[in-house]
């Protein structure tokens, strides 16, 4: 074999379609109907699995999917539509995304209050982050907006409030609009991508914003998962997945694009990207919206509609290699060891 590819992405490729996995590698399906469409999947602390929708909230608790918090609808109805984004809180509360603001529900007691943001740019919030400290960002139209639990009130980022520093060292507005994704560094600071407008990091300790250069042709950075080499994976709209080798490397020298393969392409839309606990890193592509692990390790994957697939690690079905040729035909005498004719290529 020549190359063996740094991904091993066909299983998630394959939850496209969901059915077309075998039993054996799939643990748990769990079926919406095909009117709607999903958006996200977090679990709490509980290990209680919550699903955004285009029909509002539910949750699964390892037996049924359940409409939760009906009554809220009555009050709250922008809860029963398109809920874009979820995060569990360390204080027992559940945060709502939606496209007419953003919810917090206490799970205990199923209170909840609504917060609108001051700018009709800041109405649909797409993006939601619980950092190890507590605080909870959220991602708009507009920039990120930090809750500050002392006062009840969120502070908001945007370009004209804010200033960030640049890779040239020139100092500027913060540009960082359509916020869609957050995540967090070894420190506490914090990562925001954007649709189109690049890389961001921001300080708490500090209130300081880097900008990082540009990443791409359209300078997307859809979705990060920093993982626990030091690395920064970045999922872009349409310019598939980078790889940072360095947090702290805001001028991108260290920067390089991922194949994905031939399946995915090099223009590929990247849904989601998350590391498993055995330390592999997984892209959603094509119809995989959204991906998370569960409380006992598995890997759970959102799907247009196909529904939510649970796959056990171990239960990784392919692993995709590139051997630079066509492969006309396959053979094993054993099941260990297998012969493929390349055709004019000759045998591996």
């Amino acid at each position: 074999m020549k190359a063996k590819t740094l991904l091993s992405l066909i299983a998630l490729l394959l939850a496209m379609c969901p059915a077309a996995l075998p039993a054996a590698g799939v643990r748990t399906r769990i079926a919406l109907p095909p009117s709607e469409e999903l958006y996200c999947i977090r679990f709490d602390s509980r290990g209680l699995l919550w699903m955004g929708t285009s029909a509002g909230l539910k949750s699964y608790d390892g037996y049924a999917v359940r409409e939760e918090f009906a009554d809220l609808v009555q009050r709250f109805p922008q809860l029963g539509s398109d809920v874009r984004c979820l995060a569990a809180d360390s204080a027992g509360n559940l945060w709502a995304g939606t496209n007419d603001g953003l919810l917090r529900i206490a799970l205990r007691t199923g209170q909840a209050r609504l917060y609108r943001f001051p700018k009709s740019s800041q109405q649909v919030v797409y993006a939601l982050f619980c950092a190890s400290d507590g605080a909870l960002y959220a991602g708009t139209d507009d920039g990120f907006s930090l809750y500050r639990r002392e006062d009840d009130r969120f502070v908001h980022f945007n370009v004209e409030t804010a200033a960030a520093l640049w890779p040239d060292g020139r100092r500027g507005r913060y540009e960082g609009w359509g916020v869609k994704d957050f995540a967090e560094l070894l420190g506490g600071d914090i990562l925001v991508g954007t649709w189109g407008q690049g890389l961001w990091r921001y300080s708490p300790a500090g209130r300081t914003i880097r900008a990082y250069a540009r990443l791409n042709r359209m300078n997307s950075a859809f979705a990060l998962c920093p993982d626990r080499q030091g690395r920064l994976w970045i999922g872009t709209q349409g310019c598939g997945m980078q790889c940072l080798g360095r947090w702290d490397d805001c001028r991108l020298a260290s920067l390089r694009t991922i194949d994905l393969g031939p399946q995915a392409g090099a223009d590929a839309v990247v849904n989601d990207v998350v590391q498993t606990p055995d330390g592999q890193v997984r892209a959603c592509t094509g119809d995989t919206v959204a991906a998370c692990t569960g409380p006992d390790g598995a890997l759970w994957m959102g799907t247009r509609g196909g529904g939510i697939v649970r796959l056990q690690e171990e239960d990784d079905l392919f692993t995709d290699y590139f051997l630079g040729a066509p492969v006309g035909s396959i053979y094993t005498g054993d099941g260990r060891y297998f012969y493929l004719g390349l055709g004019t290529q000759g045998l591996a």
